[in-house]
């Protein structure tokens, strides 16, 4: 595999160019080859990478720094953005200084997402849990249903009415 296409596959998975540059400096890139690929000045890349380190995202010899923690959970290094997959559905997100925390693409697609979109969450207890666009769909039905006596159609109460109102129309 060549150079460029070593980068391409790198950098597919982030929008952002600084996504990219961190993804690349992590794969082990040099700061001019990820500029030249990039088309960016060497010094939007050097501003990046330093930042990072500025704010303690460490980087060691241009690979991310990986510790282990707990029960073979790999911890990701401050610096690589990408929300890393830790396991079979198991992802660990970067929360920023701003309390933001971005969704990898697979996720998104799996819960029927779209950037610029809403997606609701349920906390259960110390846990987060996102919900797809599906369920949510689901359980505001479950709600509705719950206010909504017997087996009554909304749909065909609301037809009815409409009627009635026509009727009386007509009638006076």
């Amino acid at each position: 595999m060549s150079a460029d296409e070593e980068m391409n596959r790198v950098a597919a998975g982030y929008s952002t160019v600084s996504d990219k540059i961190r993804a690349l400096a992590a794969a082990g890139h040099e700061r001019a080859d990820i500029a030249r690929f990039l088309g960016k000045r060497y010094q939007h890349v050097r501003n990046v990478l330093t930042e990072d380190e500025r704010l303690g995202r460490p980087m060691a010899a241009g690979k991310p720094a990986v510790s282990t923690r707990g029960a073979g959970v790999q911890e990701a290094p401050t610096a690589w953005r990408e929300p890393a997959l830790l396991g079979e559905g198991l992802f660990r997100l970067a929360f920023d200084q701003n309390g933001m925390v971005s969704l990898p693409q697979q996720v998104e697609q799996a819960l029927g997402l779209h950037r610029g979109g809403v997606v609701i969450a349920e906390l259960q207890g110390d846990r987060l849990v996102l919900l797809s666009t599906a369920e949510s769909l689901r359980r505001a039905q479950a709600l509705v249903r719950a206010l909504v006596p017997g087996d009554d159609s909304l749909a065909d109460s609301l037809i009815e009415d409409r009627r009635r109102e026509v009727a009386k129309d007509s009638d006076g």
